[in-house]
């Protein structure tokens, strides 16, 4: 059983996540109708999952992704997104969100996604009463993706790291939804990013061309030429 907060500034869609976690035996510890309130019941409640919608008043889910990773870099923040949110949510998972689902919410969908989440390795848990505060000095993020006139560009901008690329593979899921795609890759100092990497965007590419997509290469490269 997790302890879940529920964060979305629609009551309706409050209550029907709050209706599919309670059925498969979870808590709900806290809701919150902003990404302010959210950020103030994270340090207070210290859940195991945040649900994040994107589009609140006052703070939007991205920027609350963004303090509550400050608060907990091991934070379980999943974004619920609607399609045509793609950048924002890109921008989550750039900043730290662990998955996404995509509105409207279906019961198996969300459930596998937080199974998913909660079975990751690497997360202890912290003490009743404290909260763990961020001392990676990787504050900048891996990458960002641009789009540029219906291209969309990766640019990397330091060490990719194992977790980097779990949130990469995540934001290509969703750029695989894009129809026609068109994809170009900035790698920049290309020494910075080391084998597992550059063989991962092997792969993207032949993920790209698989459904039809336009893979541009290296912009780095093209400039250069």
């Amino acid at each position: 059983m997790a302890k879940v907060l529920i964060v979305d500034d629609s009551m309706v869609m409050r209550n029907n996540i709050e209706y599919i976690f309670l059925e498969a035996g979870h808590e709900i510890v806290g809701k919150a109708s902003d990404g302010k309130q959210a950020t103030v019941l994270y340090k207070e409640l210290q859940p195991d999952i945040v649900t994040m919608d994107i589009s609140m008043p006052i703070m939007n889910g991205v920027d609350a992704v963004t303090q509550i990773i400050e608060i907990d870099p091991e934070a379980r923040i999943i974004m619920i997104s609607a399609l045509n949110q793609k950048q924002m949510l890109f921008e989550a998972i750039n900043r730290g969100a662990k998955h996404y689902v995509l509105k409207p919410v279906e019961t198996k969908s969300l459930l596998k996604i937080v199974n998913q989440v909660l079975s990751e390795k690497g997360r202890t848990s912290p003490k009743p009463n404290t909260v763990k505060t961020s001392t990676s000095n990787d504050k900048q993020p891996a990458f960002h993706v641009e789009n540029n006139n219906g291209t969309f560009i990766i640019h990397f901008s330091r060490v990719m790291k194992e977790r980097d690329i779990t949130s990469l593979d995540l934001v290509m899921q969703g750029l695989m939804q894009v129809k026609p795609l068109r994809m170009v890759i900035d790698i920049g100092n290309i020494e910075h990013l080391g084998n597992q990497v550059l063989k991962y965007i092997e792969q993207l590419s032949e993920r790209v061309k698989q459904v039809g997509g336009d893979w541009g290469g290296n912009l780095h490269n093209n400039e250069q030429e």
